[in-house]
């Protein structure tokens, strides 16, 4: 009975194979592939089938252009089968996958290949020969056994390496060194692979970090049967060595992999410093002869109470650090000294120009002094050098020293004066600092404050180098941000960006103070207040859209920053999460950043939350709470407002891996999705936190987005190199996320090369799409129906240290680098 019933479920599935009817079962030749055709590709391809490269027992990768030969593990050797079944899908469900070959012992007429790629081989496995990038998927083997009856299946889990390698690697790396090596020392060595290892049956893959696209691209190949991938600039040196001829970055990271049989896979990733060493051997000084020397002698006349020396090193890397300090004088009397340090950085040399300035305030001395100049790093010969100058003070007007050097720029250095204004100019500063502290920190003046806020002066917008008359001045004093009148900002903005005026100008668009920030509490009035919506005439961003116009709204600006033309107050920007509610989170370096949908501004020191362990995802969860997700799974909510953090759930690992959290996604009902990156599987919480399910979805949840619309839920996600929708199927006592669609991405819409899927949203019925460009400072969004997924158009934004984007809505859009934050908005009248 159990053999008829699963006969049944094939022919069920035969049915829904293309070219396939009940005449074909009932004895017709099927039409495609036959037992003739199968039995002579099987003897033909046998031999050059490669086996698998194993990455653990249940998952193994596989190369382009290469033929495989994958085995059907639950067959035993030397046992009997009736039939075999292979087939494609990373279901659980057996009726969400694609047959793909079936072959009957003895043949009964049906056998059945879905391409002429796949052959059946002597021993049950499927060869394909070749494979293409397509090919990744999860392989299931089905058959019926002769001595028990038995159905037995199982699956391998197969990725396609094509010019990357998977960055689940390097998580799993066993050995990571660290090497500093000279521009002609070029040599890497593998850490995971010996001198002289036996080189049967290994298959070594080397593989450089790609800061661009967050990949590891594939550099070299040497497979188990002799055969080599090479790639320019680079070669491979002796049996684990690596000969880089030309590095991209001075900081690289390169991962080799090793693939032994009967073996897991091994990897080894070695962090490379390229040293730009000092060419000069000590520090050069100014007003010295001789730009090589350890010792430099120069006279100060009597007539000058100061003087400035400058010490510098030039075009090394890394960064060295230069010091002045005084070693001794002859006679009685001590100068006074101080110095300052600076750098250059010079892209096209990847090098730094660092210089370090002695100021010698008052020369009271006599005689001669010595100082010296030390350089420190890595950089420098021997990590350290220095050079001493003996200055000695010349008692007569005249110099009478053989050979007297002046110091450079002493003409306009007038030293005294100069520490004086910068002292006055501190100290004044602090003093205001100080009675700004104090007028917000005591109650009475805060009621002040609150009373006389309409008295309050607020800042017009303003062209920059633009004098306002007073009657100008009455016109728009109530002409600021909080202006709800849309077409007034839509009209300053349009002049703003015209291109009638192309010339460098700044708006300021939101008062200093409002009723409204005094509403949200001024307990954290040194920490908050509105954010200022800047328009600069030059934002250095390019939009390239061929539908739509996206309008340059400004660049957010932090409070501290108002007064900087070019600065913005962030710090190494982490994270750009968008709220429902119009609004925006930015988490730098320094904490976070709230931005309501009005633009006033709020900081947070997020980071006395999180002082024991950072955060690996964030997303928005309700009004006024982010949702993070920390180590081993753990997801905590925390309230901006009281800035405490409770627990909210928890990821299950997936059998023996550790968990490794990707990203997470709320929908507008409240569910909560988590992705697993090492377990390759989604979790699904209630909005208390409570796990409704989890599902292995058989590829790393890099990017989430949860969408819900009429009370249909949706799940997308993206991996790096596929994006898939997933249905959410709740019932009273269960749910269920169930695959939908493989999106499938048109190479000609697409107009590059390669794709390489990063962050999605779903804005209305449009899915957009992050495609990371191989280009720096460069990425694509690609546009499709959220239903269909049919591809519709691409925008392509370039700006230099471009991070990513975010949508805030469907015509809203937040570009971001590592220090600064955009916003753009879609003309109206452009669709």
């Amino acid at each position: 009975m159990r053999i008829v019933a699963a006969l049944l479920v094939i022919l069920r599935t035969l049915d829904r194979i293309p070219g396939f009817s009940q005449q074909n079962i009932e004895g017709g030749m099927p039409v495609k592939g036959s037992d003739m055709n199968v039995s002579i590709g099987r003897e033909k391809r046998s031999d050059a089938a490669e086996s698998p490269l194993y990455v653990s027992e249940r998952k193994a990768y596989l190369q382009t252009d290469h033929a495989y030969h994958l085995p059907c593990a639950v067959i035993r050797p030397d046992e009997s089968v009736s039939i075999v079944f292979w087939f494609k899908g990373e279901s659980l469900d057996a009726a969400l996958r694609t047959l793909i070959l079936r072959q009957s012992y003895p043949n009964d007429g049906l056998n059945f290949a879905e391409d002429d790629r796949y052959q059946i081989s002597t021993s049950y496995g499927i060869i394909i020969d070749p494979v293409n990038s397509n090919d990744t998927d999860w392989y299931w083997c089905k058959t019926v056994r002769k001595s028990t009856n038995q159905i037995v299946e199982d699956y391998l889990d197969v990725t396609v390496l094509d010019t990357t390698f998977p960055r689940e690697s390097e998580s799993t790396a066993s050995n990571v060194t660290t090497l500093q090596s000279h521009e002609g020392d070029n040599i890497v060595k593998c850490p995971v692979l010996a001198e002289a290892p036996a080189m049967t049956d290994i298959t070594l893959y080397w593989s450089v970090y790609n800061d661009t696209t967050k990949n590891h691209d594939i550099i070299f190949a040497m497979f188990s049967g002799g055969e080599r991938l090479t790639f320019h600039n680079y070669e491979e040196v002796g049996s684990n060595g690596l000969a880089v001829d030309e590095f991209e970055r001075r900081e690289e990271r390169y991962c080799c992999h090793v693939f032994e049989k009967s073996m897991d896979l091994r990897t080894g990733c070695v962090r490379v410093t390229w040293l730009a060493e000092a060419k000069q051997q000590y520090p050069s000084i100014s007003g010295c002869e001789s730009t090589d020397q350890k010792r430099c002698d120069l006279t100060l006349t009597l007539e000058r109470d100061c003087a400035r020396y400058d010490c510098s090193i030039r075009d090394v890397y890394p960064q060295p650090a230069l010091n002045w300090s005084l070693v001794n004088c002859e006679e009685d009397g001590t100068p006074t000294f101080v110095q300052t340090e600076s750098s250059t950085y010079f892209s096209s040399g990847q090098s730094y120009d660092v210089t370090s300035r002695l100021y010698i305030v008052e020369a009271v001395f006599k005689g001669e002094c010595e100082f010296s100049c030390s350089a420190y790093g890595d950089a420098i010969n021997g990590q350290t050098s220095k050079s001493d100058v003996y200055i000695t003070r010349d008692d007569s007007v005249a110099t009478t020293s053989a050979s007297p050097v002046t110091p450079s720029n002493q003409a306009d250095c007038d030293c005294k004066w100069t520490m004086v204004i910068f002292l006055t100019f501190i100290m004044a500063f602090l003093i205001h600092l100080l009675i700004f502290w104090f007028i917000l920190i005591f109650p009475r003046n805060r009621r002040f404050i609150k009373t006389h806020i309409d008295d309050l002066a607020t800042f017009p917008c303003q062209r920059k180098g633009e004098e306002v008359t007073d009657l100008e001045m009455a016109n728009t004093k109530q002409d600021t941000c909080a202006d709800s009148d849309e077409n007034v900002l839509s009209a300053k903005l349009d002049s703003m960006s015209s291109t009638e005026d192309n010339t460098e100008a700044q708006t300021e668009i939101s008062p200093m103070l409002t009723k409204e920030t005094e509403e949200r509490g001024v307990s954290d009035g040194a920490e908050e207040g509105p954010l200022c919506l800047v328009i600069r005439g030059d934002s250095d961003i390019l939009i390239t859209d061929s539908k739509n116009k996206w309008r340059p709204m400004g660049e957010f600006v932090t409070q501290s920053a108002l007064d900087d033309n070019n600065g913005s107050g962030f710090q190494a920007i982490k994270d750009v999460v968008c709220a429902q509610d119009g609004g925006l989170f930015v988490i730098d370096a320094q904490g976070l950043h709230r931005f309501n949908s009005d633009y006033t501004h709020r900081f947070i020191d997020l980071y006395q939350s999180f002082s024991d362990e950072g955060y690996c995802s964030v997303t928005y969860h309700t009004a006024n709470r982010l949702l993070f997700g920390l180590s081993r799974g753990k997801l905590v909510d925390y309230d901006i407002h009281n800035r405490q953090t409770t627990n909210f759930g928890s990821v299950t690992r997936v059998r023996h891996t550790d968990v490794q959290l990707s990203d997470m996604s709320v929908d507008s009902l409240g569910f909560v999705f988590a992705g697993d990156r090492n377990g390759k599987a989604v979790s699904m919480f209630d909005n208390g936190g409570g796990c409704l399910t989890r599902m292995e979805i058989g590829m790393e949840p890099a990017f989430l987005h949860a969408h819900a619309r009429h009370e249909s839920q949706s799940l997308f996600v993206s991996s790096g190199v596929a994006v898939k929708k997933y249905n959410i199927v709740k019932s009273s006592t269960n749910s269920k996320i169930l695959p939908q669609i493989r999106f499938t991405i048109d190479a000609d819409l697409l107009g590059v090369e390669n794709f390489h899927s990063g962050y999605v949203t779903v804005q209305e019925n449009k899915l957009f799409v992050v495609n990371h460009l191989e280009v720096g400072e460069c990425l694509q969004i690609l546009e499709l129906d959220a239903g269909k997924g049919t591809q519709e158009h691409s925008i392509i934004v370039e700006t230099l240290g471009l991070r990513g984007v975010k949508f805030i809505d469907r015509d809203r859009m937040v570009v971001y680098t590592d220090d600064s934050v955009y916003l753009f908005e879609r003309s109206i009248n452009s669709e």
